[in-house]
């Protein structure tokens, strides 16, 4: 494999091990998290549970099949992606219906967690424009990493990875 799919593939892994901590930390106070309220406010926490499971379940499995390359591995890490795309356009289309009540619930989770509650800040971001501009960066950021799947899908689908299948535990 070459060096630059080699880096590629730990900044996938990187980014997919940072999403498992966030939303293990999200489901660890589930209620008072931006997310609960957002999908409770639009009447769908079943697609919010649906949505976390399969992040952590797919998250998880590509970590592993990033490390211990199976054919099937390539498929689980695209569908960890495209996961997290519906995730980002289901919580953005969510979060434009009450974008005030958002950043009430945002700056109060932020100053129960010691953190600093810039007002000004929050008032950019909790903007339609503000999540538009975050929907449209959740989705480059997932087409992105497709795209780099598919640069380094050899990973995956090499006759190495077939060999190392066989010899896993």
């Amino acid at each position: 494999m070459k060096k630059s799919h080699s880096v590629l593939l730990w900044i996938i892994a990187a980014c997919l091990l940072r999403g498992l901590v966030k939303d293990l930390r999200t489901l660890s106070d589930l209620a008072s998290s931006d997310e609960y309220f957002v999908f409770a406010r639009g009447g769908h926490l079943d697609l919010l549970y649906t949505l976390m499971c399969a992040a952590l379940l797919l998250g998880a499995a590509s970590v592993y099949f990033i490390y211990r390359p199976r054919p099937e591995g390539l498929w689980i890490c695209a569908a960890a992606l495209f996961n997290a795309v519906i995730y980002d356009l289901c919580y953005g289309y969510y979060a434009l219906a009450d974008l005030p009540g958002l950043r009430r619930v945002y700056l109060a989770g932020r100053a129960a967690r010691g953190l600093s509650t810039d007002a000004a800040q929050a008032d950019q971001v909790f903007s339609a424009q503000g999540m538009q501009v975050l929907m449209g960066a959740g989705c480059l950021i997932g087409v992105a990493g497709l795209a780099v799947l598919w640069v380094t899908r050899r990973h995956f689908l090499s006759a190495a990875s077939l060999g190392q299948r066989d010899a896993a535990p």
